[in-house]
């Protein structure tokens, strides 16, 4: 093992256990050897690694830097084309990879530890600047975001065999088009905190912009795929949030931190609360976070003389700073009614299929369901019926009658002779037959033309198959 290898294991070592003034001291060395001091107080794009691993650092045009071993990655011209390194600032971890994604959407890197390579077949969609990133059993997820000159309320899926961005299909209430968005996933769902945009032609009639400026909370469902509306924010707390930034960090205590310009802010979604705490000084200004846990909250801003530097708050201090806690959302009367007719939708859903199980018990006929494809018989499923059987019963109910040409193609292979296809078409018959029989107990004795034959008006020689309407009904 050579010098510098050592070297770089101390001091992962020292990054992981050794406190967090020393790794902030350290970044902000790596960041002034690599980068400089801040340009016009923007901060640069640094990507946390996955597990704790340290941070992915934009040092240049093209170039990035990883920490604390300090190694440097350099994106190939071609790939990034008019594009800089640090637009790349939506980021991903899956199987231990961080995955870098375009600001703007499209074009997606992958960092291993070892390598910085390009992931995707798309190109720079420059349609989602400002997106909420997501992710779900290891798909990759935008909502939102605008460009193109409008905003957008869609959500864009990363699918990694086609290496391609795909619509997302959602239904549902959508969030109205956010000027202001936060987002984060809990449990099976996605929770997005958005403040809606009003019409050039609304916000010249309204006296007060500010008073008219408010926020919903918004759920989509991960099973559904759905879209509801909680709530809005209430406006005390409305004034509070307005102007927040856009950098935020989901922990994974399902809280959701966002920092604005009166105060830093604590939401729980799930237990509908939100808790304000005092943001002096240097979290009053441009702060990025960079981690935060249980015990506390690493950030990173530039100070007066642009230099980049870290600081760490712990939860304990934090707490002390603690201004309220409060209701997070209220659901609105909209909510509540659409809550009621669903209610009442569904009790009358289930009334309805009460109601049709109970007539299926009592019918005394085969029910062939067509768009289900299912065969039932007094409100059962019949599963004796192969495949090729209930394709045959399918059929007729769908087509009224089935040529015995038309049968032959159904149980036949395409190289089978005539005779074959004769033989295996009056096999079928027979065994349906027979089963049906079974389904209604019948004897020998007692049975009936289940399936009528059925012969040309003008070719008495073509014959065609169809129901018998005294043992089948079509739904």
């Amino acid at each position: 093992m050579n010098m510098k290898r050592i070297l770089w294991l101390l001091s992962f070592c020292l990054f992981i256990g050794g406190g967090s003034l020393w790794s902030q001291q350290a970044l902000e060395e790596v960041i002034l050897r690599h980068m400089g001091r801040c340009e016009t107080q923007s901060l640069p794009t640094i990507l946390p690694l996955p597990n704790k691993q340290g941070y992915f650092i934009s040092a240049n045009d093209s170039t990035w830097v990883s920490y604390p071993d300090e190694v440097t990655y350099t994106m190939k011209k071609e790939d990034l084309l008019k594009e800089r390194s640090r637009d790349f600032s939506i980021f991903f971890h899956y199987q231990n990879t961080l995955y870098l994604t375009h600001g703007g959407g499209g074009v997606v890197y992958s960092f291993d530890g070892s390598e910085l390579k390009r992931e995707d077949e798309s190109f720079y969609h420059q349609n989602q600047f400002g997106a909420l990133p997501f992710e779900h059993e290891g798909s990759f997820y935008l909502f939102g975001g605008s460009g193109l000159f409008s905003r957008k309320n869609f959500i864009t899926r990363y699918d990694h065999q086609a290496r391609e961005w795909l619509l997302q299909k959602t239904s549902g209430q959508k969030p109205s088009f956010g000027k202001h968005m936060a987002g984060m996933v809990v449990d099976n769902g996605f929770y997005v905190l958005a403040e809606h945009v009003q019409e050039e032609e609304q916000r010249s009639q309204d006296l007060s912009q500010q008073e008219q400026r408010n926020f919903s909370i918004y759920h989509l469902n991960f099973i559904t795929w759905e879209w509801k509306l909680r709530g809005t924010v209430p406006k005390d707390i409305v004034q509070d949030l307005l102007d927040f930034k856009y950098d935020t960090f989901a922990a994974d205590t399902n809280l959701m931190y966002l920092n604005g310009p009166s105060g830093f802010f604590a939401l729980d979604f799930v237990s509908n609360q939100i808790t304000k705490y005092d943001n002096d000084y240097p979290l009053l200004k441009n702060i990025k976070i960079l981690s935060l846990d249980d015990d506390g909250i690493d950030y990173m801003y530039c100070d007066s003389s642009q230099f980049v530097r870290t600081g760490y708050l712990s939860m304990t201090e934090l707490s002390k700073n603690r201004v309220y806690t409060k209701e997070l959302y209220r659901a609105n009367l909209n909510v509540y009614y659409n809550t009621l007719l669903q209610v009442i939708g569904v009790l009358f859903f289930i009334t309805v299929v009460l109601i049709l199980i109970n007539e299926l018990k009592f019918e005394n006929r085969l029910v062939i369901r067509v768009k289900s494809g299912l065969v039932m018989y007094r409100s059962r499923t019949i599963k004796v019926l192969d495949p090729v059987e209930r394709t045959i019963l399918l059929s007729l109910a769908e087509e009224g009658v089935l040529s015995f040409s038309a049968l032959e193609d159904i149980v036949s292979l395409k190289d089978d002779s005539q005779a074959v296809r004769i033989k295996k078409r009056d096999r079928a018959l027979r065994i349906l037959n027979e089963k049906i029989a079974t389904i209604f107990n019948h004897q020998s004795d007692e049975r009936d033309d289940y399936l009528k034959i059925e012969t040309g008006l003008e070719d008495k020689r073509s014959r065609s198959l169809g129901l018998n309407p005294n043992y089948f009904k079509i739904m």
